[in-house]
């Protein structure tokens, strides 16, 4: 495939076409296939070539595009869940669990052998 010059735009990102650039300006060798989403988002133009007028600020394609999104953005999002309130004081510290974890574990006594009744 041939491979053809490319120019960045101030919509590109840091990466285009899986490179990553600098900046707008920047020129890439791609081939048609590999430029091709870049350049139906506006993020690359054939070197030469000026940004198409739907990416321009006064294009009815973004004019509508921002009309969905205030359309939207007016939906409640979900709500977050309520804070549950710090509790007044701290709880009070177990002093049985703190003590039966210090204490030195020791075998269980055996009890004697039951002796049949007579």
């Amino acid at each position: 495939m041939e491979k053809r010059e490319y120019a960045t735009t101030e919509r590109a990102g840091r990466r285009v076409a899986g490179r990553v650039v600098a900046g707008a300006g920047e020129t890439l060798q791609l081939t048609e296939a590999e430029a091709e989403h870049a350049v139906r988002s506006g993020e690359l133009v054939a070197a030469g070539e000026e940004l198409p007028a739907e990416f321009g600020q006064d294009s009815e394609v973004l004019a509508g595009m921002r009309a969905d999104a205030a359309r939207v953005s007016g939906r409640p999002g979900p709500t977050p869940p309520a804070p549950e309130p710090a509790p007044a004081e701290p709880a009070p510290a177990q002093p049985d669990a703190e003590a039966a974890r210090r204490r030195p574990r020791t075998q269980p006594a055996a009890e004697p052998p039951a002796t049949p009744a007579a």
